[in-house]
């Protein structure tokens, strides 16, 4: 069975009131930058392992010096925390708010200088959206840009049926661009390559006060599914400070659905945006499926060990922490963060300059690829 939490997107648009930064006080500020570090120490998954004897001097140091700066009025609250934030090198755990009227992630310019800050500096037209088509007479293509609420999980289903109608013998499943968003979402592309039972890690939830309060507020809305508040009502159940959600620690993914078409071959196609949810697809796909083989010209972003999240909300700024609840049980041996999913073939062709709705070179070298 998976995982029932959903593994939530890394960029996703926030709607939020947010009072103007410079009408805050100096103890306004402070208050918001306090209260996104309790909201880490208390609740995020990763602060137990991530803060240690190796660098608590480092992160005490960090913490005294951002405090010392908002009381000179160098930096907002919002600010202070979202370099505090990076600290952690989490993608998972960010704040984010109003900056000049426009929504702005205050993490990631702190983060190191990678691969992954420069694609998004320089792609500023590299927006993937949805396409489903055939490239050639063997192949089809099913672009799927979000597994979140940018994406219609009904378009997803249906792309499966529009390729067992082209006959096509391959199959091309481009994610560049993909965040993230649910698992669920992208469960029919995996029925469709499923050709054998599969393992995936587990995860254990960090079951603090503040994240029980968040469950307990979930429980509350009567549509979500059975299998999320029986889930949830076992975590609020527990006295233990980590509690496993899924039902070993090691989860096997076995499909019943069979369809009348498969794929010969599929093509999966990444870059360095793919993070969360669309990393747990590789990770999934990649354990029931022979036939999948990876392309890129880089490794995914790398933000999948602590997941999760829940977001929430600063007393004064109205600016916003997303805090991932949730660590794999890859940890600490095989974690997925530090290097990202290294695709199995690498595309040594220059990123496009514009991805939409097009169909790029990237593409058609694939096509290429399965065909031969």
């Amino acid at each position: 069975m998976k995982k029932a939490i959903l593994t939530l997107t890394i960029v996703c648009s926030l709607c939020f009131s947010a009072w103007a930064q410079d009408s805050l006080s100096v103890k306004q500020h402070l208050e918001d930058f306090d209260f996104a570090v309790s909201q880490v120490e208390e609740n995020y998954s990763g602060y137990p392992t991530k803060v240690n004897k190796t660098n608590m001097r480092d992160y005490k140091a960090l913490k005294n010096r951002l405090r010392k700066e908002i009381k000179q009025g160098k930096k907002t609250g919002t600010e202070a925390a979202g370099e505090y934030s990076a600290f952690f090198a989490d993608w998972h755990l960010s704040v984010a708010g109003l900056n000049n009227g426009n929504f702005y992630n205050f993490s990631q310019q702190y983060f190191p200088e990678n691969k992954q800050i420069t694609f998004f500096r320089e792609m500023d037209e590299y927006a993937p959206k949805q396409l489903s088509c055939k490239v050639t007479d063997k192949t089809y293509l099913i672009r799927v840009p979000s597994f979140g609420q940018h994406i219609d999980w009904n378009w997803i289903a249906h792309t499966v049926d529009s390729f067992i109608v082209s006959q096509c013998q391959n199959l091309i499943i481009d994610i560049r661009g993909n965040s993230g968003g649910s698992d669920g979402a992208y469960w029919p592309l995996l029925c469709l390559c499923y050709d054998h039972p599969g393992n995936t890690d587990g995860v254990e939830m960090r079951n603090s006060k503040g994240n029980r309060d968040y469950w307990t507020e979930t429980l509350q809305d009567t549509t979500i599914a059975w299998g999320y508040r029986n889930l949830l009502t076992r975590l609020l159940a527990s006295p233990d400070e980590w509690v496993i959600s899924t039902t070993d620690t090691m989860q096997t993914i076995t499909i019943d659905t069979v369809y009348p078409h498969k794929p010969k071959k599929v093509g999966i196609i990444i870059d360095p945006i793919v993070a969360s949810s669309g990393e747990q697809f590789l990770v999934d796909i990649k354990a029931t499926s022979d036939r999948v083989t990876v392309f890129g010209r880089d490794n995914t972003i790398g933000c999948l060990d602590y997941s999760n999240c829940r977001v929430a909300t600063f007393p004064n700024s109205g600016s916003m922490i997303t805090i991932a609840m949730s660590r794999s049980f890859r940890l600490p041996d095989r974690g997925i963060d530090e290097t990202g999913i290294a695709p199995d073939v690498r595309i040594t062709l220059p990123y496009p300059k514009v991805l939409t709705d097009n169909m790029d070179e990237w593409v058609l070298f694939v096509a290429k690829t399965l065909e031969e």
